[in-house]
C-alpha cells in the first residue's frame, strides 16, 4: 500500500480501510499505516507465514505482512471493547493506540520461513557460541522484533511524537510484543498490566495473535476452524483475581468454546505445523543453511542486529530461495527427505518431578535406541514432534481464569470434552 503524504505527514493522514479474506473490513489508525509503509514492515510481504508448509498446501501462501495487520486490528478491536465495556479501566488513547502498535508490530523480527529459522536453524547453527549459550531469549524473533521496532521508530520518530509516543511509549510497545512474567512488568504496572495479555498472553495463551493466526492458517489450508471469535471478545472481563493481580477473565459459558480453539491449536500443528512432509521441507531448509556460507552470513547477520540491523532487514525468503543451494533446489523439484520412521516416545518430564531423572532417563534411552538404528552416519536425520493443547502435558483450561456475574469460579474437572492424554511425543527419522 503506498502511504499518503511525505515525510512525518504520514503521522497526520485519517484512518484507512482494508479489505482482509479473514475479518472483512478493518479500520486502521493512521500511525498503523504510516508504519506498514515502512522497510522494515514491508520486508514482511516476503516471509511466509507457515514456513515450509506451502510447499506441501499450495493454497498456504499467506505472509507475516498480512498475519500482522489482522492481529493490529483484533488488538484495537478488543482493547476498544474493553474500553466501551468497563471504562473505569481508564485505558487512555496512547494506551490503545500501543496496543494497536504493538499488534502489529510483534512479528517484525521473523526469519526466513518464519519459525524454521529460528525454531530450528539458529538453535543448531549457534549451539557452540558461548551468547547464545548464555541467553537463548535473545535469539527468538520476539526479541528480534524488539530490536527491528527500535530500528523503525528511529528513522519515524516524527510521525510517532505527532501521535504523543516517545522513547517510554516505545519501551512499552516492545513489552508488550515479548512481555515479561506477570507482576514483573516495567513500563505498566497494577490495574493496566492486563493490557500485557491482548497481543501476547504469557498466562494462558489466549491472544489476538493465535485467534489471527488460527483463522487464517485455517482459510489458507483449506481447513474448518473450530471456534467463534467474536463470542470470545464479547464475554470477555477485566478482573482481579487470586494472585492479586488483573487479567482478562472469560464468561464461563464460553468454555466449549475456549476448548475448542484449543483443540484447533493441536490440530493445526498435527495438519500443517509439524506435518511430516513440512517437516520435511524445513528440515532441508535448516540442512542447506547450515552446510553454506549462506548460513554463516544470516548467523552474522543476527549477531550484528544491535549494530547493523539493515543486514537483517535484507534477509527474507527470497533470499534463500534464490541462493540455488542444492538443498534448496532439491525442494523445489519435490525430492524430499523420506520419512522412515515415526515412534511414539515419552513426553519430556517436568523438571519438578520427583520421578524427573527416572522419567528423563527413560525418554533419552528410547529415543538413543532408535538413533542407534538409524545413525546420522548413514544419512539420517531426525526430528521430535511435539503435539500439545497449549500447556504441554496439562489441562490448557487449568490456566484460564472463568468468571459468572462478577466473581471468578472454579471449573469442573471432569468436563466431557477433555481428551485422554494432553501431550504426545514422536520421534520422526528422515532419510536425506
Amino acid at each position: 500500500m503506498s502511504g499518503q503524504g511525505d515525510g512525518d505527514d504520514r503521522g497526520t493522514q485519517v484512518e484507512v480501510v482494508f479489505n482482509d479474506a479473514i475479518h472483512g473490513h478493518m479500520r486502521l489508525h493512521g500511525l498503523l499505516v504510516a508504519i506498514i509503509n515502512t522497510p522494515q514492515f514491508h520486508r514482511l510481504r516476503d516471509i511466509k507465514q507457515l514456513g515450509g508448509s506451502y510447499y506441501v498446501y499450495p493454497a498456504a501462501s499467506h505472509n507475516r505482512f498480512e498475519h500482522c495487520i489482522g492481529v493490529a486490528y483484533l488488538a484495537g478491536e478488543l482493547v476498544e471493547t474493553l474500553r466501551q465495556k468497563q471504562p473505569k479501566l481508564d485505558i487512555s488513547e496512547k494506551e490503545a493506540l500501543c496496543v494497536k502498535v504493538a499488534g502489529l508490530c510483534h512479528d517484525l523480527g521473523h526469519g526466513p520461513f518464519s519459525h524454521a529459522f529460528d525454531g530450528m536453524f539458529l538453535p543448531k547453527a549457534m549451539e557452540d557460541d558461548d551468547e547464545y549459550k548464555k541467553d537463548k531469549s535473545k535469539y527468538e524473533h520476539e526479541y528480534f522484533s524488539g530490536l527491528l521496532f527500535d530500528t523503525l521508530y528511529d528513522e519515524n520518530r516524527g510521525i510517532f511524537e505527532k501521535e504523543g509516543l516517545e522513547k517510554d511509549e516505545c519501551e512499552f510497545i516492545k513489552e508488550l510484543i515479548n512481555p515479561p512474567e506477570r507482576g514483573k512488568e516495567v513500563c505498566l504496572q497494577g490495574k493496566k498490566s492486563f493490557l500485557y495479555e491482548i497481543v501476547s498472553n504469557k498466562a494462558n495463551g489466549i491472544d489476538v495473535d493465535k485467534w489471527d493466526y488460527f483463522l487464517r492458517d485455517c482459510h489458507g489450508l483449506g481447513l474448518t476452524c473450530g471456534f467463534q471469535l467474536r463470542r470470545l471478545m464479547d464475554n470477555i472481563k477485566v478482573m482481579k483475581t487470586d494472585d492479586n493481580l488483573y487479567h482478562l477473565c472469560f464468561a464461563i459459558k464460553t468454555r466449549d468454546n475456549i476448548m475448542e480453539m484449543f483443540y484447533t491449536r493441536n490440530f493445526l500443528h498435527r495438519k500443517a505445523y509439524q506435518h511430516k512432509k513440512c517437516k520435511a521441507v524445513e528440515l532441508m531448509i535448516r540442512d542447506a543453511l547450515l552446510e553454506s556460507d549462506l548460513g554463516n552470513e544470516l548467523c552474522e547477520a543476527v549477531k550484528n542486529m544491535e549494530s547493523k540491523p539493515q543486514d537483517y532487514q535484507k534477509i527474507t525468503d527470497s533470499f534463500v530461495n534464490d541462493s540455488g543451494l542444492d538443498l534448496i533446489v532439491r525442494i523445489q523439484k519435490g525430492e524430499l527427505y523420506e520419512l522412515v520412521a515415526d515412534e511414539k516416545v515419552p513426553n519430556k518430564p517436568n523438571k519438578r518431578s520427583a520421578d524427573f531423572e527416572r522419567l528423563n532417563e527413560e525418554r533419552e534411552t528410547a529415543i538413543k535406541r532408535k538413533k542407534q538404528e538409524y545413525p546420522e552416519s548413514s544419512g539420517f536425520t531426525y526430528h521430535e514432534a511435539v503435539f500439545d493443547f497449549g500447556n504441554k502435558d496439562s489441562n490448557p483450561l487449568a490456566r484460564v481464569q472463568f468468571y459468572e456475574k462478577d466473581e471468578i469460579v472454579e471449573q469442573d474437572e471432569d468436563y466431557q470434552l477433555y481428551p485422554r492424554h494432553w501431550m504426545e511425543t514422536r520421534l520422526r527419522v528422515y532419510k536425506k
